[in-house]
């Protein structure tokens, strides 16, 4: 059986959502979707104050 996949990614903050449609010769349709989570980090100087929100 053969099928078509369509894929997209899209990046949203600090997630890239995956998503794949996989259309089947049957009829079938399928939608996959995944998210991946980067961590988002901001240096700032040694010699500086850390900013007021979030961890060091």
């Amino acid at each position: 059986m053969r099928r078509m996949v369509v894929s997209c990614h899209a990046t949203v903050a600090n997630y890239e959502y995956l998503i794949y449609w996989r259309f089947y010769q049957d009829g079938n349709i399928e939608c996959e979707v995944r998210a991946t989570g980067l961590m988002v980090t901001t240096p700032f100087a040694a010699d500086g104050t850390p900013p007021a929100t979030g961890t060091s």
